[in-house]
C-alpha cells in the first residue's frame, strides 16, 4: 500500500488508520491491546505537551526505554509537534549515553522505569542540566502526569516539512565513534515506496509483524513503521528473549518477523522450539549480518516458512537489496550467499578506491543511490560529506556482484585482514569455520604479526558440551579455504560483543586481543 500524498508525515500514519479501521489493534503488547484511534488521540496530548514545553529549535527529545506502545505514541507525538525524537540504545553505558546526549544537546530525556538510573547516570556524564521524566510505563509519574495536565486530545495540526528531522539513530559504532543519523519523514515514505513495489516483501493490512528488534535500531522502528503504515497490527515484545518470541508466536500467529542471524539461532536451540508450529508465518526476514549455511539450512527446515535477506544500513533507512523467498535455493548453495538484488528505484554500485565501477567478479566498496538516504549526521557536515558523494552513500562495506547481478558481502573494509600482501575477507573465513559442527559462533580478525603483518585469527563460541581443539578447527578449514586464508591461530571464547543489529564488533576483539598479545 503506497498512500502518498495522504501520508506525509509520520503523524499522518495515524490520522489516516483512526479514521479508516478506529478500533482495529495497531498494537497487541503483554495482552494489551492499543488501537489506531487511541494511538492518534495519546499521541495528540502528547504533541500539545512538546508544544508547550516549547524545546529550543533544534533540540531533539529523547527516550530511553525497552520497546512499549508508548514509545510508539511519543514517536507520533513527536512527529505532530514537528519535534525530533532521540532513541537511546540502552545497552551502551552510562558513559557512552552520556556522551551522546551531549553532544545532541539533548535536554529533555524520558525514561522507562527499567531505565531511569541508567538515565539518571548518563545525564551526570552528559555534563549538564537534562530535564529526566518518568515514562508511565507500567508505573504511576507524577512528573509524566504533571507534564501532559491541561493538555486535550485536539490534533495541533501544524504544518511538519517533510524533510524535518523526525528520528535521530545513532550508529552501533563497530568502527568508532557513534554518529547520529537523521531520518526525515520524507525518507520513512521513499522506503515505504521501494518496498511497496517489490513483490518479495508481499504486506498488508490483514499481516501481523512480530517485532522484537529494539526500538533504538532502524530495524526496530523502521519495521514497526512498515506495519502500521498498512494498518496492520504490531505485536510487540519489550525486547529479544527466545523463550518470550516463541511464547508470542504460539499465542498470536503472526505472520511477518525480522531476525538476526544469532538471534535464529538462539530461537532454534531453544527447548521449547520442538513444540512450536512456525508455519503461521509467511515471510521469515533475517538481516544484520551473514547467516551460515547450516543455519539458514535448518531454519528453513524446520520453521516451514519463507525467507527473505535484506541489507541495508541506518543511513538507508531499510532494504536495499533483497534475497527473495524464491531466490532461496538449498541446491544452490552459492546463492545463499548473496544478500541478493536491489530493491525498486535503488542503485548500487561496486567501486575501486578511485570511485571507478570494478567489473562482475571483483570485489571494491558498495555504493548505494536511493531515494531513502538519510539527512546526515548530525552537527557533522565533515563525516556527511565523506559519507555521501554526489547523491551516493559510501557505506564501507566490501562486496562484489556476479554476472547474474548478486551481490555478495563479504567483510566491512575496515575489518579487511592483510597477511602477506593477500586480501583476506572476513566473512570467507567465518563461513568456513561456521561449517564445523562444534562451532556456534565465529569471527575472523587480523592479529600483528612480524612476517606477515597481520595473521588470520579465528574467534570462535562452540557449542554447548563441544571440546573441538585448535588443530581440529584449523585442519577442517583447509577444506573450505586457500592456504594464506586459513586461520593461523584460533581464539576460544564464551561470548561475541555485538552490536543490536547482530552485527560483531570485531574493533572490540581486536582491541583486546592485541592488548593481551602486547602482553
Amino acid at each position: 500500500m503506497w498512500n502518498y500524498p495522504v501520508i506525509r508525515t509520520l503523524g499522518d500514519i495515524v490520522r489516516f488508520h483512526a479514521k479508516q479501521t478506529p478500533d482495529k489493534p495497531a498494537i497487541l503488547c503483554e495482552g494489551k491491546a492499543t488501537s489506531f484511534k487511541t494511538l492518534d488521540l495519546e499521541s495528540n496530548r502528547i504533541a500539545n505537551a512538546l508544544l508547550r514545553a516549547d524545546l529550543p529549535e533544534g533540540m531533539p527529545a529523547g527516550f530511553i526505554g525497552k520497546n512499549s506502545p508508548f514509545f510508539t505514541t511519543l514517536l507520533f507525538g513527536a512527529a505532530k509537534a514537528g519535534r525530533t525524537l532521540l532513541a537511546l540504545n540502552w545497552r551502551l553505558s552510562a558513559r557512552e549515553i552520556g556522551e551522546i546526549i551531549g553532544y545532541a544537546d539533548c535536554r529533555f530525556l524520558i525514561a522507562d522505569q527499567s531505565m531511569i538510573d541508567l538515565a539518571r547516570e548518563a545525564c551526570r556524564h552528559a555534563g549538564m542540566d537534562v530535564e529526566i521524566i518518568l515514562a508511565p510505563v507500567d508505573v504511576v509519574s507524577p512528573d509524566w502526569d504533571r507534564f501532559m495536565e491541561g493538555c486535550d486530545e485536539t490534533d495541533p495540526k501544524i504544518a511538519v516539512p517533510e524533510d524535518m528531522t523526525a528520528l535521530l539513530l545513532f550508529t552501533s559504532g563497530t568502527t568508532g565513534l557513534p554518529k547520529g543519523v537523521e531520518l526525515t519523514h520524507a525518507n520513512f515514505n521513499f522506503i515505504r515506496l521501494t518496498e511497496h513495489l517489490d513483490d518479495g516483501l508481499p504486506w498488508d493490512a490483514d499481516d501481523i509483524y512480530l517485532m522484537s528488534m529494539p526500538n533504538f535500531h532502524t530495524a526496530g522502528t523502521g519495521l514497526m513503521l512498515q506495519s502500521l503504515y498498512v494498518g496492520s497490527t504490531v505485536v510487540m515484545l519489550e525486547a529479544f528473549e527466545p523463550k518470550a518470541v516463541l511464547k508470542a508466536i504460539t499465542e498470536t500467529r503472526p505472520t511477518i518477523i525480522l531476525i538476526v542471524p544469532s538471534a535464529l539461532q538462539m530461537l532454534l536451540d531453544h527447548p521449547d522450539a520442538a513444540t512450536v508450529d512456525f508455519t503461521c508465518f509467511k515471510l521469515v526476514m533475517y538481516a544484520g549480518s551473514p547467516i551460515s549455511l547450516p543455519l539458514i539450512k535448518r531454519a528453513m527446515a524446520e520453521m516451514k516458512s519463507q525467507f527473505v535477506q535484506w541489507y541495508g544500513a541506518t543511513e538507508t533507512v531499510g532494504a536495499m537489496t533483497l534475497l527473495r523467498a524464491d531466490q532461496h535455493d538449498l541446491d544452490r548453495e552459492e546463492s545463499l550467499k548473496s544478500c541478493g538484488t536491489t530493491v525498486p528505484l535503488v542503485d548500487i554500485e561496486i567501486v575501486d578506491e578511485n570511485g571507478k565501477e570494478v567489473p562482475a567478479g571483483t570485489v571494491g566498496e558498495v555504493m548505494i543511490r536511493t531515494p531513502s538516504l538519510f539527512k546526515g549526521y548530525w552537527r557533522n557536515p565533515e563525516a556527511t560529506k565523506a559519507a555521501q558523494i554526489n547523491g551516493w552513500y559510501k557505506t564501507g562495506d566490501a562486496a562484489y556482484r556476479d554476472a547474474a547481478g548478486f551481490i555478495y558481502i563479504v567483510d566491512r573494509i575496515k575489518d579487511m585482514i592483510i597477511s602477506g600482501g593477500e586480501n583476506v575477507y572476513s566473512a570467507e573465513v567465518e563461513r568456513a569455520l561456521l561449517q564445523h559442527p562444534d562451532v556456534s559462533e565465529a569471527a575472523a580478525i587480523g592479529m600483528p604479526h612480524e612476517k606477515w603483518g597481520e595473521m588470520v585469527t579465528g574467534v570462535i563460541v562452540l557449542k554447548d558440551g563441544k571440546q573441538a581443539s585448535e588443530s581440529d578447527i584449523i585442519s577442517f578449514c583447509r577444506d573450505y579455504l586457500g592456504g594464506y586464508k586459513v586461520p593461523k591461530s584460533i581464539i576460544f571464547t564464551d561470548t561475541l560483543p555485538r552490536t543490536p543489529s547482530g552485527k560483531v564488533q570485531k574493533n572490540l576483539l581486536r582491541d583486546k586481543f592485541r592488548a593481551e598479545q602486547a602482553g
